[in-house]
């Protein structure tokens, strides 16, 4: 989920805490949606868009999210 401060928190259901908070944004952040690769279901990934025009694709990796790709409009 995003956060007042322009975050996005991953959090554990199982063991009900955060427990990965990713930065990126310095706006508003729009939406946070999770995807898995149809190919792999292995590969997991995130879809956040800001007021900052920013989309960013995050991809898990070593039990954490990396920011995959950026795309930034004017």
């Amino acid at each position: 989920y995003c956060t007042y401060n322009f975050t996005i928190e991953i959090y554990n259901l199982k063991e009900s805490k955060v427990v990965d908070t990713l930065k990126a944004h310095n706006q508003h952040i729009y939406i946070v949606r999770h995807f898995t690769d149809e190919q792999n279901g292995e590969n997991h990934y995130l879809l956040s868009t800001g007021y900052d025009k920013k989309a960013i694709i995050w991809f898990y990796e070593d039990n954490k999210f990396i920011n995959y790709l950026t795309i930034a409009t004017d």
